[in-house]
């Protein structure tokens, strides 16, 4: 699998927008359930860090998920998330209405995703970025692979590559 390093440095300066899974992408992929029925999750603050420094350089960023609630909605607001679509039973559409919302092309967007439902939008993104604990489809759909694992900083990783790509203009 390629790593985020060998990707060409004018595939990441392209990018202008990037799109993130929630479940297994920006968590380990553990659904958390209170004794009253709650769901909650639990983000990685270098995840969160790397939306700023991204926000800071220009850069926008949404949330596409199959589940959603309240976590998932508070922790976008907390990152100035620029678009948050939840309950997507099929990606790949709905990533297309993300980018044309935002007005960002395909190929200028960044999707990371983890599992099978993602493996479409990893393959029609500009660059498609499975995080290392991703499944079978999901790496086999991705131009390139994180160092690290879902909820364990792999979207800073991506987020570092990016700025790093930024300062060589």
């Amino acid at each position: 699998m390629t790593r985020l390093d060998e990707l060409p440095p004018e595939r990441w300066r392209k990018i202008k927008l990037v799109v993130c899974d929630v479940d297994g992408v920006l968590t380990d992929g553990g659904i958390g359930i209170t004794s009253d029925g709650a769901d909650f999750k639990i983000f990685n603050a270098k995840d969160g860090a790397g939306f700023d420094l991204w926000h800071r350089a220009g850069g926008l960023t949404a949330f596409l998920t199959g589940r959603g609630g309240a976590a998932v909605e508070r922790r976008a607001a907390e990152l100035k998330v620029d678009c948050v679509v939840t309950q997507a039973a099929e990606k790949l559409p709905r990533l297309r209405e993300i980018g044309e919302r935002l007005n960002v092309p395909l190929d200028e967007i960044l999707y990371v995703g983890d599992d099978f439902p993602d493996a479409p939008c990893l393959r029609a993104a500009g660059i498609g970025v499975a995080v290392a604990d991703a499944t079978a489809p999901a790496l086999a759909a991705a131009a390139a692979v994180t160092t690290k694992t879902g909820g364990r900083g792999a979207v800073r990783e991506i987020f570092d590559f990016l700025l790093a790509g930024r300062d060589t203009n």
